[in-house]
């Protein structure tokens, strides 16, 4: 298996023994991890590290897909908020970019994350056209507290629908909850399908659970090599040496900075189809570190085409970040022609592929960034397959585990999400 490579350590501008410093101090935390991930159990915060080892949910996962991905399914939906979605979008855009929506390739898999009613709209409107008997449709509804208002709207109105064209629908939806949640009683209570996520696991962290893997498996993912890279990067990152530790290594740079003022995160996404797992990092590194006062604010740029909207902010503004730069090593080979206009506009584009040209525009913008001291690494994965995204997702997890350690917070709980659930619930009550 390809490996992810993280480059340019020299160019974080940490000195080494800072690094060494922290990996000494994060000694009896990564010890921990060890004995979490030698558990049977989801016993721990970070339970999530045994997921992708966990066999009982692999042989689910094999006798469901097939039971459900029939020839008739048109549409999967996936009903979430957060980390019960995000995940599932990351990995799914990753493989399956915009365009895909143009393509005959079925089943399509569309991801309900917060409330829009113009969206669920057009989303009635899409199923009033492309489906015609229930078989086309699955549903599945992810909230580990049962009660996230974002989410049971959603599955009411789309049970409404479904229920106004073909009567019993019960069968198309696949509920996902915590085992303590009113939602898992409800479920039990009319019958319906409901799988249980670990108690211990929290939302950002479950990526490598059924409640992403089904609806990602059925939508043709191959989630078994996604739970082998990150296997794979779970050993890695569980190493005592910070040069063979990617996440050790990231954590300390990232700490280190973050003691000197620098209390921002800048994820440079060089490959566009990565932009969803932008959108779950951003969740995971805010809700995991941003309590007691203290936190690293995630900043979210897509190369090439974020250099022309903050490309200046980030060369010419306040030095107060870190940043990552993540790419691919091999794209698809699209090579530019030899054409007499593109060589007088930009002289040595022809001939070119669209990977090398990204690439030296990466490039580019690593020297500006050196030129100008800035701290930074480079994360390059093998592509953007299955293996490579779960390396790239549990190497994220783990640094920020580490991270929150150092800083001293719990990087596991969200006390203050609780604060607008109890006002939306207040709100709704009296309304």
């Amino acid at each position: 298996m390809k490996h992810l490579i993280l480059a340019h350590r020299e160019k974080a501008l940490v000195p080494e023994g800072e690094i060494q410093r922290r990996a000494e101090e994060l000694h009896s935390y990564r010890t921990h991890l060890i004995t979490v991930t030698e558990s049977e159990e989801y016993d721990f915060p970070e339970s999530s590290l045994r997921l992708p080892f966990d066999s009982g949910m692999e042989e689910t996962l094999k006798s469901l897909t097939p039971r459900l991905k029939t020839n008739k399914l048109s549409y999967i939906i996936l009903i979430g908020s957060g980390g019960s979605a995000l995940g599932a979008y990351s990995v799914y855009t990753a493989r399956y970019p915009w365009t895909d929506a143009f393509l005959p390739r079925t089943p399509k898999l569309i991801v309900l994350d917060g409330l829009n009613a113009s969206i669920l709209k057009n989303l009635l409107t899409l199923l009033d056209r492309g489906i015609h008997t229930p078989e086309e449709i699955l549903v599945f509804v992810s909230t580990k507290s049962g009660t996230t208002a974002e989410t049971i709207a959603q599955y009411e109105v789309l049970a409404e629908y479904l229920r106004g064209r073909f009567g019993s629908v019960q069968d198309r939806f696949i509920f996902f909850t915590d085992t303590t949640s009113p939602l898992m009683e409800q479920a039990r209570l009319h019958g319906m399908q409901v799988r249980e996520t670990p108690h211990l696991v929290g939302g950002r962290f479950s990526v490598f659970s059924l409640a992403h893997l089904l609806p990602l498996a059925v939508a043709g993912i191959n989630v078994f090599s996604l739970l082998e890279g990150a296997r794979t990067m779970r050993a890695r990152c569980l190493d005592s040496d910070p040069d063979e530790n990617p996440a050790l290594f990231t954590a300390a740079a990232l700490h280190y900075h973050y003691e000197k003022g620098m209390h921002s995160h800048a994820l440079f996404l060089f490959d566009s189809t990565l932009l969803g797992m932008g959108s779950w990092y951003r969740q995971l590194l805010s809700e995991s570190l941003g309590k007691e006062g203290k936190g690293i604010l995630p900043i979210i740029a897509v190369g090439p085409q974020d250099l022309h909207s903050m490309a200046q902010l980030f060369l010419g503004g306040p030095k107060d970040f870190f940043t990552t730069f993540v790419s691919t090593y091999e794209g698809e080979v699209l090579r530019l022609s030899h054409t007499e206009l593109a060589q007088h506009l930009t002289p040595g584009i022809t001939g070119k592929s669209i990977d090398e040209i990204n690439r030296a525009i990466r490039k580019g913008v690593e020297d500006a960034y050196e030129s100008h001291t800035l701290p930074f690494v480079s994360a390059v994965l093998p592509d953007t397959g299955e293996r490579s995204l779960g390396q790239f997702l549990m190497w994220q997890m783990m640094t920020v585990m580490y991270v929150g350690k150092l800083m001293g917070v719990n990087a596991f709980d969200q006390p203050n999400v609780e604060d607008y659930k109890r006002e939306t619930r207040g709100y709704l009550s009296r309304s």
